[in-house]
């Protein structure tokens, strides 16, 4: 299996380090494959995407029915168990800089770019967050992807 990532940065308040953010997404992506135990043969594709405020509320508005801008949101397409030998679009993830860098928990913006990016990533795979006990795992998962990569990153 190879992953493909492509991004596409449709805002102007920062300049994303894409070859960071995908070395975060191929670890993200291949840390969830091996805890699932999810295997595939066919290549797997990925789309981010940098949007502006205006855009990701458009989104949240038109998919989510909320009327408001967010962070982050994330569109799964392919079905993982009809996944054969052919290549498999994962999804799309939508991330407002904008909006996370407004996010007064976090103040570094990198740290918080790389947090959505995993967050979108589980998304895709199907994680939640809407009750408490989704929520607690999912928040444990994103923990640990981040330290293990941030490891990873430190002793090269």
């Amino acid at each position: 299996m190879k992953l493909l990532i492509s991004f596409d940065n449709r805002q102007s308040l920062i300049i994303p380090n894409i070859n960071r953010l995908e070395s975060l997404v191929d670890f993200a992506v291949n840390y969830y494959l091996n805890l699932s135990s999810l295997e595939f043969d066919a290549n797997l594709l990925l789309d981010i995407h940098f949007v502006d405020t205006e855009e990701i509320k458009s989104l949240n508005e038109r998919f989510m029915g909320k009327s408001k801008p967010t962070d982050v949101l994330s569109f799964p397409v392919d079905d993982l168990s009809e996944i054969s030998t052919l290549p498999a679009l994962l999804g799309d993830i939508f991330i407002c800089p904008e909006i996370a860098s407004a996010n007064p928990a976090h103040n570094d913006l990198e740290n918080e770019l790389k947090l959505l990016l995993v967050h979108g990533i589980l998304h895709i795979f199907g994680m939640d967050h809407e009750i408490d006990l989704e929520a607690e795992e999912m928040e444990s998962l994103e923990s640990e992807i981040l330290s293990f990569f941030d490891a990873q990153i430190k002793n090269r």
